[in-house]
């Protein structure tokens, strides 16, 4: 299994304010594809169903990862890329730096169209998520267990799914399951 980069069908433009995130998601066919549909997921076979949650459980989340979603913003706004280190699942560190999940993303249009190759994590914070994730924002959470949430941005009229998250020690981490 590997991963796709999906950009915007229009690009990039790191100086651009727009919101329409850059997205990863996991993918059996290493097929490279523009959209910007959800952050790293398993492969459809394997989604998990929503559940439903009390409203109590749903506004404690919903402030808490609007809450995480903010630091992340300032956090990519300034490029500080230790800071977003510590927002990761162990998970998606090891998913997200296999050099053939780096070489697979490098073949995206808008990297390959800038000469990019990603050798790092560090080079796709730098290269991918900073110009793409600076000003998400949490319209909704799908709940896929009471550890793991998708958190929702409508852009448009899409439901985009911008982080999946889960909750390790008590503490929501961008992941991959």
């Amino acid at each position: 299994m590997g991963l796709v980069v999906k950009v915007p069908a229009g690009g990039v433009n790191p100086a651009s304010s727009d919101p329409l995130p850059l997205v990863v998601e996991v993918a059996s066919r290493g097929a490279i594809a523009q959209s910007s549909d959800p952050e790293p997921s398993p492969s459809p076979s394997a989604e998990p169903e929503p559940i439903q949650v009390s409203k109590e459980v749903f506004n404690q989340t919903f402030t808490e990862v609007e809450a995480l979603i903010k630091n992340l913003n300032g956090l990519i706004k300034a490029r500080d890329y230790s800071g977003w280190t510590r927002y990761l699942s162990a998970d998606y560190i090891k998913r997200m730096s296999e050099a053939e999940n780096l070489r697979q993303m490098s073949q995206s249009a808008t990297l390959q169209k800038n000469n990019i190759v990603l050798k790092s994590l560090n080079d796709y914070f730098i290269n991918v998520v900073v110009p793409s994730r600076a000003n998400l924002r949490l319209d909704d959470l799908v709940f896929l267990s009471e550890n793991v949430v998708e958190a929702i941005m409508i852009v448009g009229n899409r439901r985009v799914t911008v982080y999946r998250l889960i909750k390790i020690d008590n503490q929501w981490m961008i992941g991959l399951s």
